[in-house]
């Protein structure tokens, strides 16, 4: 049985070369190899094919029909085989590629914008795919390679084959409008901030679940006057003086409202723990591992004590 496929690209570009200078010593001298390597080197394609390759003479060196055929067929074959290379090398560069990013709005919003910004001015052929939602599906849809990565707190029911690696802390702040005679400047205690018309969102969001363990462990009880499930109409809510809230800082951006009154949330002070939320055991595709090493760089820059 012929055994055609233990043939070698190496032993193929090597009888390339040699059906191109048609001559065993300066092949041999180009290829770095001895003659009679080159010779040992030749026989054994030979046998590999199952054909007779070039006939040898003392003072010629000719290829044989099949190795006419042979050799026009190799040059497509390494052809083939350098723009495979050729490929997988871009792909190890993250030159191409597809990166799928989910997270919670409350996250996503102010922390990934501009990290996939860089991203794809740096690696303009990847494709990068952002889908946002409650923290049970996120996770799901790592869980079922829907998603790479996903930005979200960390969870009690988490699943046994995610790892979740902390990033940063995001402290909570509170929010009024700067008439709103409510809230006096400076800090302000969940207390007192919860004794005001409350705006917040519901049970289901990552959010008010942070916020009603807040209340609990104070003895303090949540009695919103408004709730809304985007971050974005709680603050336009806010903006129009219905009511105050609490939000984490880096949901900001979300709630487009640059004009609200930042104050200190104070007794106590509060933070939720932001983190990447990652198949345990799975390599991830160099196109990932590069966009979260931005992500974790673009996270440290993020990571310092709100003003």
């Amino acid at each position: 049985m012929v055994r055609r496929h233990n043939l070698d690209l190496d032993d193929l570009q090597i009888f390339t070369m040699l059906a191109r200078k048609l001559n065993f010593r300066a092949t041999a001298e180009e290829a770095g190899l001895s003659a009679p390597a080159l010779t040992r080197l030749i026989a054994r394609l030979e046998d590999r094919v199952g054909a007779r390759l070039f006939d040898r003479t003392s003072r010629r060196v000719e290829l044989t029909p099949q190795g006419h055929a042979f050799h026009s067929m190799t040059a497509r074959l390494l052809v083939q085989a350098e723009m495979t290379l050729g490929s997988f090398d871009q792909y190890l560069r993250a030159e191409h590629g597809r990166l799928s990013v989910t997270g919670l709005p409350s996250i996503t919003s102010g922390i990934l914008p501009c990290v996939i910004r860089d991203f794809i001015s740096r690696y303009p052929g990847v494709q990068v795919i952002l889908r946002d939602g409650l923290a049970q599906d996120i996770a799901q849809m790592v869980v079922d390679g829907e998603a790479d990565i996903a930005l979200t707190i960390p969870e009690p029911a988490r699943p046994s084959d995610l790892t979740f690696v902390p990033l940063l802390k995001d402290e909570f702040v509170a929010l009024s409008t700067p008439e709103d005679a409510m809230i006096a400047d400076g800090p302000i205690t969940w207390a007192e901030l919860l004794a005001l018309p409350f705006v917040t969102m519901p049970h289901a969001t990552s959010v008010r679940t942070l916020i009603e363990a807040i209340a609990q462990k104070e003895g303090l009880v949540v009695t919103p006057r408004f709730e809304a499930a985007h971050l974005a109409t709680v603050g336009a809510l806010v903006a129009q003086g219905l009511g105050v809230t609490a939000v984490p800082a880096l949901t900001l951006p979300a709630m487009g409202q640059p004009q609200l009154q930042r104050h200190a949330l104070i007794d106590p002070v509060q933070t939720r723990e932001i983190g990447l939320l990652s198949p345990a055991h799975k390599t991830r595709p160099p196109a990932v591992e590069k966009f979260v090493a931005m992500l974790i760089a673009h996270c440290r820059k993020l990571q310092r004590p709100v003003p």
